[in-house]
């Protein structure tokens, strides 16, 4: 059989693309709001230096990456994929735009009123961005469903895999290559994406420059 473990690949890449772009907006979100709406020490050389890690490569982190997760002893485990994953440079950025939408006086109407800054980011702010909220959790669930390289890595039981790692895997089995198995697989992982586009395409492009205006 090519595919032992088929539908367990399929269900872990479905369960590893909800949660991390679930974990990823709320984390983003909440760094977003922070600096666009409050004054610190530091502030500006701070967002600076997040998204100067934008000019990094992907590949150079996987080095250091495997070698912190050796050291935590999370080398074949799910958690090595999605703690990378929970926040991101890009991510910061377009939330930190999309909050300067977010009136001022709404914020202090909320805090006159007793809210805390937890409470009106969470009753007040990410409501009024749930356009960016959805553009961001799309964007990260098609990467995470993608994704090939970082688990191709960390992974090493077959039954942990995630389904494009094992439908690359099957490539040269019993000293053959089986297109039809492969190209069925193909399909499965075009399948999700697609059908995201086409119902949910005209939240993405408008909405990632949304709060673009102010800097």
């Amino acid at each position: 059989m090519y595919f032992p473990y088929f539908v367990r690949n399929i269900i872990n890449s479905f369960v590893l693309a909800f949660i991390i772009p679930m974990i990823s907006v709320l984390f983003n979100s909440m760094a977003g709001f922070a600096f666009a709406k409050y004054e610190f020490r530091g502030k500006r050389a701070l967002f600076m230096a997040v998204l100067a890690t934008m000019l990094l490569p992907t590949s150079s982190n996987y080095i250091p990456l495997f070698m912190e997760m050796t050291a935590f002893r999370l080398v074949d485990s799910y958690l090595a994929i999605i703690l990378p994953g929970m926040a991101g440079a890009f991510g910061v950025f377009l939330f930190r735009q999309a909050m300067y939408a977010v009136p001022d006086e709404l914020l202090e109407a909320a805090r006159i009123d007793g809210a805390g800054h937890l409470l009106a980011y969470l009753r007040i702010a990410l409501p009024m961005i749930r356009p960016m909220v959805t553009t961001v959790y799309i964007s990260g669930f098609i990467t995470a469903w993608n994704d090939y390289f970082w688990p191709f890595i960390i992974l090493n039981t077959e039954s942990k895999l995630t389904f494009p790692v094992a439908l690359a895997g099957i490539q040269g089995q019993m000293f053959e290559t089986p297109w039809g198995t492969i190209m069925v697989g193909a399909l499965i992982i075009t399948l999700p994406t697609l059908i995201i586009y086409i119902t949910l395409s005209k939240y993405i492009v408008p909405d990632i420059f949304a709060g673009s205006v102010k800097g």
